[in-house]
């Protein structure tokens, strides 16, 4: 038998809850693994990353490109971000902005 793709088991009824992390891990490794082991405790099995290249946000010279260059993870972090909520029994939700991302 199939297994239900994640979509499928949203229902209203049920309702879900979707852990967001956007950008609150600062770009720490370690900070985002003490948010997936608060979120593992939660209710929920869903978190939600924000996966983005800084010049696919912002322009360099602009304000916007000095913050989002302080969030970005690169491809190695990513891995063992997914991994790690893997591990914790997560379900790996992102917003991808860009091509590239």
């Amino acid at each position: 038998m199939f297994k239900k793709s994640l979509f499928e088991e949203f229902v209203p009824e049920r309702g879900s809850v979707i852990a967001e992390i956007a950008c609150g891990h600062e770009s720490s490794v370690d900070r985002v693994s003490r948010l997936i082991d608060i979120v593992s405790k939660s209710q929920t099995d869903l978190i939600k990353f924000q996966i983005f290249l800084t010049h696919e946000r912002a322009k360099k010279g602009e304000r916007e490109w000095d913050i989002f260059q302080r969030l970005v993870f690169g491809e190695k972090d990513w891995s063992t971000i997914v991994e790690r909520c893997r591990d914790a029994g997560l379900r790996v939700l992102a917003d991808v902005d860009g091509y590239e991302s």
